[in-house]
């Protein structure tokens, strides 16, 4: 009887383990999604949080699957030299996705990136993160969420909870083969209520 618990618990064990590992949409009917990921803006007082967020943002979309990630540095977009130095602006990004035939652009922005100053001092998280249409840089979906963690959670671990509940909302996927050359993004229907606008989760 020990026997088979033990191998019972063994096989229970291997199957958990293998809904860790990362999946790629791999199928020769789909082609990869473009995605060019821009720096977020920070509006928080801390210098590095959309700098944090914008790389957990990254990490997400790869694990999703079925997307061709292209990361937007500021030092991959050209400048004029004698010009002040400066953020590109979101017109240069644009073009930045259109030379990499991007069907999206992903932008945001952090909120709240901070341990509260309460006596649990629980990491609190909140971004919105909005798909842009590269051809005239309309918003094609917006979304908003946030995240509050407990005991000995870190700031990462609460923005990974916060980032991985937005990003499986995004309506991104892989395309059909035929259709990938002309893909066209297509506006969302407008939502039917405030709620649907975004997403907030607390954890």
């Amino acid at each position: 009887m020990k026997n088979s618990i033990a191998c019972l618990s063994l096989l229970l064990l291997a199957s958990c383990a293998s809904t860790l590992q990362e999946g790629v949409n791999s199928s020769p009917k789909c082609s990869p999604s473009t995605v060019v990921l821009i720096p977020l803006e920070n509006a928080t007082p801390d210098e590095y949080a959309a700098k944090a967020i914008t790389q957990i943002i990254g990490t997400s979309l790869v694990q999703r699957g079925g997307i061709l990630l292209h990361y937007a540095a500021i030092d991959n977009i050209p400048v004029d030299p004698l010009a002040e130095k400066k953020d590109p602006s979101l017109e240069e990004y644009l073009d930045f996705a259109k030379e990499k035939k991007a069907a999206y652009l992903v932008a945001g922005v952090v909120h709240e990136y901070h341990y509260k100053t309460d006596l649990d001092g629980d990491p609190a998280i909140g971004l919105t993160v909005r798909l842009l249409n590269p051809k005239d840089g309309s918003v094609l979906w917006q979304g908003t969420s946030s995240n509050v963690g407990f005991g000995h959670s870190s700031l990462t671990s609460a923005a990974q909870k916060a980032v991985q509940d937005i990003v499986a909302l995004m309506p991104v996927s892989p395309q059909p083969k035929d259709a990938a050359q002309n893909h066209t993004p297509k506006k969302l229907q407008k939502p039917a209520s405030q709620d649907d606008q975004g997403y907030k989760s607390k954890g």
